[in-house]
Parts: structure tokens; C-alpha cells; sequence
């Protein structure tokens, strides 16, 4: 592990206008976020508990060992360059080169993906890439992966050009459209792996093609009318490689870990052992999609700042949103794990009972990854991609070894915990990795290490309290409730709780009394409004 890069930057004057301007508009651009993932968060819900229980679990394991697998692909194939392009069309917004370029890369890789697949077939590996998988459906997941892929980079690219506001009212309109089609296909009774697939081609597509036509209305011309000059396609090639060349050996541990992770357990403990740690991983998903999308916006101000050369104005930004997202993570990932039964029975129905181990674990993992995607926007910012590439290795490297003992079969040297010991490997693994990258960033932004680490520790430790008594409370209520009215009374009860701590000692949670007040405020308005 390297030592901290040097970075030619300034300390600008803490509380300057700048400052405080950036903050605001940040607030607001998150709110807009806040309205959509709402309605996301609805949709993914519906989706959540159809699609599993639709597949059952060993084929919906079939679906998500085929889907990661080509995800790692493509990740490798783009090398961090996607977020590379977020920072530099967040600098240049109006240079609209910095697109064309970037969606003649996007269709190379996606050529690149697809005759991955047919080499495979050409030399007969595929039974070892993708064991007991039908061809039709890797070539599917292929596609799914890229389409996944060229809508992160259009929204990512959205957001660089301060478009949140129109992109989330967009993903507003579409939820309730995505989440009634996949009921729709349910109730008719043709959902199955490949009606899935076209499903979410369809979802995938609208809302890319929809933030294009508003990129264009705005302005911002993903593709310039002419071809670039072979110097222009120099420059920028160059400019790409310079960015994300310290990530290249990342990409590709990050593909051969992931992947191994995942192969791992296909191979040892089968397709329903991977529907359950997949089930639980999509769960968790849907915890960190609150905090997740957060990630493009701070990227762009934190790119904004490490342009200007303002470390001050970046600890700012750490200081007032890291601590607060993260509670927000550990809101709704301590009520599943709290639930994990009930949320299992909901989700994945009677037959993924296996899963409920699995998911109270993998309800701890979008916590930290929280603070794993907002500190790697900080490395990103700064340029510092050699240090997060050597922090990244030394970890996944370490994770695939104890990924074998942990899934392996005890006549192989492992200990054959299947879902369960895969799911303890991946949350430790990513609290230990966040923690040194947070060690990294503190030292950059002149934060005491100290602090965040107590406030990770609290905040967990207050929420899985109050979870333990609202889930007692139910019960001592009316233990004969439904799973569905269970999971409503409990929301509701740790709810309230979570409320009385945010006034009593808002600091666990990342706010401040100023926050609190304002939250009251707030409050008092609604119910008071005739």
C-alpha cells in the first residue's frame, strides 16, 4: 500500500461564499435525487417481489450469476473511465467532444462484450465460464450488462451538466410505469428468465433514451455533427489513459475477484446456494439506491473543488453529507436486517427460506459501501487513483483467497458455508477496505479518522437497538399480524424511535441541531396546513 500521493492544491478559506453556494445547491440537486429514488425505491420494491419469486430460486441464481458476470466484464472493459468522463464533462460541460469520444468507446466495449461471448463458444470454455447455462441467456446477460452500463453513463453524465432536477422527475414519471409492467407480466403469467431480460431492456432503454432527449433540449449535444479529428481522438485517448491507466490493474482484479467470488460458489454450492446470496445482495441494492445515486453529485462538486484547488471546500462537503448518508444507509439497512425473515418470506416467497441468514448479514453491506463510493469520489477528484488502486487490489486479492476456504467443500480444504460464509466474507472485507480508504481521505482533507470511525460504530449500534425493540414491539402488539401489516407496524415504530434520537442526539445520525430545528419546522407546517 502506497503512501498518500502529493497533491498540488491550496487551502482556500473555510466558510467562504463559494462554499456555502456550493452546499446549497448541492441540498437542493439532492432533494430532486431524494423525489427519485422515492419512487424508485417504490418500483424496485414491486420488482424486488416479483422477479424472485417468479424464478424461484435456482433460476433467478442463474440470473444473477450470468448478470454479475458480464457487469464485471464491462467494468473492466471501461476501466473507471466512466467516472473519469463525469469529472471532466463537469469542468468542460459545453465541450461536446468529451461525449462523441466517450460513445464511440462505449461501442467499442459493447462490441468487445458480445464477441467475448462467441470466442468462448468458438473455443468450447464456455462450460467452464459459465457452467450448466444455456447460450441464449449469456448472450442475454451480455446485453443486459451494457445496457445497465450505458444508462449509468448517461445519467452520470446528466448529472455532470446539473440536470438533476429534469433526470429525476423523468425517473419519477417512469416508476410507476416499470413497476406496473413487471405486475402486469406476473398477473399473465409469462414472467420466466427470458420475458425478464426483455423486461429490463425495455425499462433500461426508456429511461436512457428519455435522458438523452433531455440532455439535447438543454444543450448539451451528446454527438457532435461531424467526425472527430484524428488529433482531437489523440488527445482525448490520451487524456483517458493518463486518468485511468493506475486502474487498469484494478479493473482486472476487480473482474477475476468478482467474478471468482461468484463462480466460486456456482461451482461448489450451486445455482439455489446463488439465488439466495443474490436474493440478499438485491436487497441490499435497494438499501444503498437512498445513498447510491447521492454519489454523481458530490463527484461533481468534489471535481468542481479539486479544479479550484479547494481542499477546504471538499472537507466541507465530507463533513456535512458522508456522516448523514451513511445513517441514511444504516436507516434501512438495520430495519432488513432486523426483518430478514419477514423480509425473505415477502421477497423471495416460502422457497428462499435459505436466504434469511444470507440476508441479515448482506443488510450491513450498503452501509459501508456508502462510505466506500463517496470516499472513492474523493480519490477520483484528486486525481489519487494509484492509492485507491493499491488500497483496491491488496483487498480483493485478500477477499477471493478466504471466498475458497469460506465456500469450498471441507474434502477441498474449505469449510462449506455456501451463501452464509460468502456473505460474511463480503461485509467484512468492505468495512475493513472503507475504513483504510477513509483513513486516506481524512489525512487528505485535514478530518480526524477518529471521528467518522465513533460515528460508524454509534450510529449502527443505536439503529440495530431501536430495531430489536421495534421488532418486540410488534409482537408484543399482535403477534398474529400478516408479514406484510408485521413489516408496516415495525417501519412505523422504529420510525418514530429513529425520530426521538434525531432530536435528542442528532449527531449519531450525522445532523446537526440546526438540522433538527429545521426538521421540526418542517413538520409543524405539514400538519398544521388546512
Amino acid at each position: 500500500m502506497s503512501a498518500r500521493a502529493p497533491l498540488r492544491m491550496e487551502a482556500a478559506p473555510r466558510g467562504g461564499d463559494g462554499g456555502v453556494g456550493a452546499v446549497a445547491g448541492l441540498s437542493k440537486r439532492y432533494f430532486y435525487k431524494l423525489m427519485g429514488n422515492v419512487a424508485t425505491f417504490g418500483s424496485r420494491v414491486v420488482v424486488q417481489a416479483v422477479v424472485p419469486r417468479a424464478l424461484g430460486p435456482a433460476s433467478y441464481g442463474d440470473f444473477l450469476f450470468l448478470t454479475n458476470f458480464f457487469t464485471r466484464l464491462v467494468g473492466f472493459l471501461s476501466m473507471g473511465s466512466a467516472m473519469a468522463l463525469n469529472n471532466k464533462v463537469s469542468q468542460r460541460p459545453t465541450e461536446t467532444g468529451l461525449t462523441t469520444f466517450y460513445a464511440c468507446f462505449v461501442l467499442l466495449t459493447s462490441s468487445v462484450t458480445v464477441a467475448f461471448v462467441g470466442v468462448s463458444y468458438v473455443l468450447s470454455v464456455e462450460d467452464w465460464l459459465w457452467p450448466g447455462q444455456a447460450r441464449f441467456f449469456v448472450y442475454a446477460a451480455a446485453v443486459w450488462a451494457i445496457f445497465v452500463w450505458g444508462g449509468q453513463v448517461v445519467n452520470g453524465v446528466a448529472d455532470a451538466c446539473g440536470l438533476t432536477v429534469k433526470s429525476e422527475m423523468a425517473r419519477v414519471w417512469l416508476a410507476p410505469l416499470t413497476a406496473g409492467l413487471a405486475v402486469i407480466l406476473m398477473v399473465l403469467g409469462v414472467l420466466n428468465q427470458t420475458t425478464v431480460f426483455v423486461y429490463y431492456y425495455l425499462t433500461l432503454g426508456c429511461l436512457s433514451a428519455l435522458l438523452m432527449v433531455l440532455l439535447e433540449r438543454a444543450g448539451h449535444r451528446l454527438f457532435d455533427r461531424v467526425l472527430l479529428a484524428p488529433h482531437r481522438i489523440q488527445s482525448y485517448v490520451h487524456e483517458f489513459y493518463v486518468y485511468c491507466h493506475p486502474l487498469i490493474v484494478y479493473s482486472a482484479v476487480s473482474f477475476v475477484t468478482g467474478v471468482g467470488d461468484r463462480w466460486i460458489l456456482q461451482v461448489f454450492s450451486g445455482s439455489v446456494e446463488q439465488g439466495y446470496f443474490g436474493l440478499a445482495a438485491q436487497i441490499g441494492a435497494v438499501c444503498f439506491l437512498f445513498t447510491g445515486t447521492m454519489t454523481p453529485l458530490i463527484s461533481r462538486e468534489y471535481s468542481v473543488a479539486a479544479g479550484q484547488h479547494d481542499i477546504a471546500l471538499m472537507a466541507k462537503l465530507f463533513r456535512r453529507y458522508v456522516p448523514v448518508l451513511y445513517a441514511v444507509a444504516a436507516f434501512l439497512a438495520v430495519f432488513v436486517l432486523s426483518q430478514a425473515d419477514r423480509v425473505v418470506q415477502l421477497f423471495g416467497g416460502a422457497e428462499s427460506d435459505g436466504a434469511v441468514i444470507p440476508m441479515a448479514i448482506m443488510a450491513l453491506y450498503p452501509i459501508h459501501q456508502t462510505y466506500g463510493q463517496l470516499s472513492g469520489a474523493v480519490f477520483y477528484a484528486t486525481g489519487q487513483t494509484a492509492l485507491y488502486r493499491n488500497i483496491g487490489v491488496l483487498s480483493m486479492v485478500l477477499g477471493l483467497a478466504v471466498a475458497y476456504v469460506v465456500i469450498a467443500p471441507r474434502s477441498a480444504g474449505g469449510l462449506d458455508t455456501g451463501a452464509i460464509g460468502l456473505a460474511v466474507k463480503t461485509v467484512i472485507l468492505q468495512i475493513v477496505t472503507v475504513n483504510v480508504q477513509l483513513y486516506y481521505n481524512a489525512r487528505l482533507l485535514g478530518l480526524r479518522f477518529s471521528r467518522y470511525l465513533a460515528h460508524q460504530v454509534a450510529c449502527v449500534a443505536t439503529l440495530a437497538a431501536l430495531g430489536w425493540v421495534a421488532r418486540l414491539g410488534v409482537q408484543w402488539i399482535d403477534p398474529q399480524l400478516g408479514v406484510v401489516a408485521t413489516l408496516l407496524v415495525s417501519s412505523v415504530l422504529y420510525t418514530a424511535a429513529i425520530a426521538g434520537v434525531a432530536l435528542a442526539a442528532p449527531s449519531i445520525l450525522g445532523l446537526t441541531r440546526r438540522d433538527a430545528s429545521l426538521a421540526i419546522g418542517t413538520a409543524k407546517r405539514v400538519l398544521t396546513a388546512r
